[in-house]
């Protein structure tokens, strides 16, 4: 980058805290150059302050909270306050970590609508740029489905899509592949390419490199209080600067083993998360609040499971020895005969289909598959939350005799967004929560202590008496997954328990869940599209396809 090339965003000695009498600066002198016409991607520690720079930057904060205390910020040349809201948006379009904080609306056709009203775009011009939109991110199937039938992935390329439609200069783009399977993702790198030839300027921030590799102009390394450690980092010079990427605890591009997947470099020997709790940094939420999510598993000690199969393979357990039996005989076609249906779908478009499926208690399986296949919903149905055909047994008992009281006491769930189940208003609290629930007998001060050392141990000590939604959405997971393995369940589905964390925390979550499952006999069942992170911690892995469970044989066949 020259000096003479002209810059999209210009920041200089941020300093910016959340609370006035705050002693710590989630911003510390932070400041950032950001080219026109580029993609510069971000990456750092979980906590770092990515996010809160990235809300500084759109002019969220310190507008709608926290203290500015210096700094300054240009968009294209043309200083940030003197900007209003709709020319702000014109500049800088912003796609949150957590896509549920943007949709104001019902549907994503409305939303589009919503966003051109806004920076009063002529009626007659936005059903074609809506029109438009779609068709560039195929995306015409889902302009009209009710935005709660959507999967994480289908959110958040629907909030892209918004930003396409309101032609935004520069596009920031927290965790934009969070929620995504390769070959969205694959689209969405795609369309960006294409934006970025069209003289878009596109910031990201994300903890994984792998997809920007070929695309990406820049990387920037940043540091405790947003600081940048490295820039100027290309696909070309990466090397150099992998003691910087192991130094800071993220993750490394391109270090895989041929026959599992597993990444080299950083030990998992760095599998406390306490090593953590100093680069962590409070990157609280632009707007919104927890979405109504009920907690489905009133907080429990879950633990990753895995080990699902097939009636077909010999497993060698008697079904009553199985945590989870599922004999459904759904068939495509089939009105009478569906097995798990998203709301508001029509036709009864199944999403899953002939299942005969089981998992065994100690043991971890990884749920891959594509964004929109059924994962969540899957789990969902687990909890009854979703209706379904065909038979669920848990334990030996059949998932329809079980009340929901007694369910929960045995099934616990991490939602893809952990925001959704938090149930009061200081970290501390939630955990205390689940140890009072499970340990009725304890003390009050048995159970501070016994919450403080779990919060110790995942680096959320020093935020014990802040709000979880004050927390980074990598922070707020790790207080969901704590949270549920205070409990006593016997078995946990998570969903995405990984997405929004570095390397050294990834590694120290899945470290610890693994040894509880071990050690205590539990069933876990987690969700991703990472298939190294499967290959490393899961026991067997399952891929949800064309409405079917599919063995890693059956995909990729004996190697």
């Amino acid at each position: 980058m020259t000096a003479a090339m002209p810059l999209a965003v210009c920041a200089s000695d941020l300093v910016f805290r959340y609370y006035e009498q705050g002693k710590r600066n989630i911003l510390d002198h932070a400041g950032l150059k950001i080219p026109q016409g580029k993609i510069t991607v971000l990456t750092g520690s979980s906590g770092c302050g990515k996010s809160t720079l990235g809300l500084v930057l759109g002019g969220l904060l310190p507008e709608n909270g926290g203290v500015l205390e210096s700094g300054s910020v240009s968009l294209f040349g043309t200083p940030l306050e003197s900007l209003s809201p709709a020319r702000r948006a014109g500049l800088f379009g912003m796609m949150f970590q957590n896509p549920d904080l943007q949709y104001c609306m019902d549907t994503l056709r409305r939303e589009m609508l919503f966003c051109l009203e806004n920076l009063q775009i002529p009626p007659e011009e936005m059903d074609e740029r809506v029109r438009r939109t779609a068709a560039f991110f195929h995306m015409e199937k889902l302009l009209d489905r009710k935005l709660q039938t959507l999967s994480g992935g289908e959110k958040q390329k629907g909030i892209l899509a918004c930003l396409y439609a309101m032609e935004s200069r520069c596009l920031f783009l927290d965790e934009p592949f969070a929620n995504l399977d390769p070959a969205s993702a694959g689209e969405i790198l795609e369309s960006l390419q294409a934006l970025r030839d069209q003289g878009r300027t596109v910031l990201v921030i994300d903890h994984r490199l792998d997809y920007w590799l070929d695309c990406a102009d820049e990387f920037q390394i940043l540091g405790e209080g947003g600081r940048v450690l490295a820039q100027g980092i290309t696909r070309d010079n990466l090397a150099e600067y992998r003691p910087l990427f192991l130094q800071e605890g993220i993750f490394y591009p391109e270090e895989k083993t041929p026959d599992t997947g597993r990444r080299r470099g950083v030990s998992p020997a760095a599998n406390d998360l306490r090593a953590d709790a100093d680069d962590s940094r409070c990157a609280a939420k632009a707007s919104g609040t927890a979405a109504d999510g009920s907690r489905c598993a009133v907080k429990a000690s879950g633990m990753a499971s895995h080990a699902s199969e097939r009636p077909s393979d010999s497993s060698g357990a008697a079904v009553s020895s199985l945590a989870v039996d599922i004999r459904a005989l759904a068939r495509p076609g089939s009105v009478k005969k569906r097995l798990f249906r998203k709301p508001a779908l029509e036709d009864g478009e199944l999403l899953l289909a002939d299942t005969r499926v089981s998992f065994a208690p100690g043991t971890i399986t990884a749920i891959l598959g594509s964004s929109g296949s059924g994962k969540t919903t899957f789990f969902l149905a687990l909890l009854k939350q979703c209706p379904f055909s065909g038979e669920i047994r848990v334990e030996g008992k059949s998932l329809a005799e079980y009340r929901p009281k007694d369910l929960y006491a045995k099934v616990g769930i991490v939602f893809q967004n952990p925001a959704n189940q938090f149930i009061t208003q200081q970290v501390e609290e939630e955990i205390l929560t689940s140890i009072r629930i499970w340990n009725p007998g304890l003390s009050q001060e048995a159970l501070k202590e016994k919450a403080e050392a779990m919060l110790d141990l995942y680096g959320l000590k020093r935020y014990r008496n802040y709000s979880p939604y004050m927390l980074s959405q990598g922070q707020q997971r790790r207080l969901a997954v704590l949270s549920v393995l205070a409990g006593q369940q016997r078995i946990l589905l998570l969903d995405e328990p990984t997405y929004g964390q570095d390397y050294r925390s990834s590694q120290a979550m899945m470290s610890q869940i693994r040894e509880k499952a071990e050690k205590e006999k539990l069933t876990v069942l987690f969700t991703t599209h990472d298939e190294a992170l499967a290959g490393q911690w899961a026991q067997r892995r399952l891929y949800l396809r064309n409405r079917r469970f599919r063995t890693e044989e059956e995909v990729h066949g004996n190697h």
